[in-house]
């Protein structure tokens, strides 16, 4: 059964990079893209065929950073051998059939094959003691470190096989590190790539003293990206200050137009008392002067009737 995987969607990413092989990344499936692969010349031969067209996966990943960037995410096209989707959160450990199904357990036991998280990737290892329920000793079959993890930077490890996930059987380590050589390997804490390493070829019961810089310059790169975070804070608490100055200077503008449009108010308020107090006082005058009109009329009603018998008295 083929993967799904659309644009945008969470993946991880392995690689065969030395230093780096059975490592996953979280990264972001950004596009599906064509490639030419070159094919390499055949000893004795002089004729070279032509390259072969393969699909190639885009992506970015979210926590590796691009060389001398640190506030790029760091962007690889990659073969799909190399994805496979998120795993779940909570795979069980006792099916029969190895097939992964979800149970909301973060405890391990002994031999457990686990991922721990490290150098911003997830490394397959091996739980050689269980400290207490939240801390756990792991061991490695590519490195010679055992190491302390807590139980949040671990998960069961599981295998994306035919479109399913399979859950390993239970794994005891090996203990035949202790033959005639033994190769130790100290890799820096980089971007993905060809990694730097220091190695040291040395006969059992031999110690030498050697300096590890893997961690300095770990910690200079996490310095570097904590550098590269206050700069990006410090330009957007800029841009927060500048947007609220702007706020602030459009609230005074519409403080002042509310001020003047409060006097405006007060002044159409006057402006009405007066036209009210005009308004009483002609409803005054209307009504004398209508008492006046009567008083005439009744006069001369009285001069009509007065008229009137002075007409009908005889000369």
């Amino acid at each position: 059964m083929a993967m799904e995987i659309t644009k945008g969607c969470l993946v991880e990413v392995s690689s065969d990079d030395p230093g780096y092989h059975g490592a996953w990344y979280v990264a972001t499936f950004l596009d599906q893209v064509e490639i030419y692969q070159s094919m390499s010349k055949k000893k004795g031969s002089s004729s070279s065929k032509n390259p072969i067209k393969k699909i190639g996966y885009l992506v970015k990943f979210v926590s590796l950073l691009e060389d001398g960037d640190p506030c790029e995410r760091l962007r690889e096209i990659v073969d799909p051998s190399f994805v496979r989707p998120l795993p779940p959160l909570y795979p069980t450990r006792n099916n029969v059939d190895n097939e992964v199904k979800e149970e909301a357990t973060d405890r391990y036991e002994l031999h457990d094959v686990v991922d721990a998280y490290d150098r911003e990737g997830w490394w397959m290892g091996v739980v050689t003691e269980v400290i207490n329920e939240d801390k756990y000793m792991v061991s490695f079959e590519r490195f010679p470190d055992v190491l302390e993890y807590e139980k949040s930077k671990l998960r069961l490890h599981v295998d994306w096989i035919d479109g399913h996930w399979e859950i390993p059987r239970k794994k005891e380590t090996c203990e035949a590190k202790a033959e005639s050589k033994c190769q130790m390997v100290y890799y820096e804490r980089r971007n993905r790539g060809t990694p730097s390493k220091s190695t040291i070829e040395m006969p059992n019961g031999l110690l030498r003293d050697m300096v590890d810089v893997g961690p300095f310059r770990a910690r200079l790169n996490e310095l570097l990206y904590a550098k590269a975070q206050v700069h990006e804070l410090n330009d957007k608490f800029n841009q927060l200050n500048e947007a609220l100055r702007n706020e602030n200077l459009k609230m005074s503008q519409i403080n002042e137009e509310t001020g003047q449009l409060q006097g405006t108010m007060q002044d159409l308020q006057a402006t009405l008392v007066v036209s009210r107090n005009k308004k009483n006082m002609k409803d005054k005058e209307i009504k004398m002067l209508q008492s006046k009109v009567h008083q005439h009329a009744n006069q001369i009603i009285g001069l009509e009737a007065e008229f009137k018998k002075f007409a009908a008295t005889p000369l």
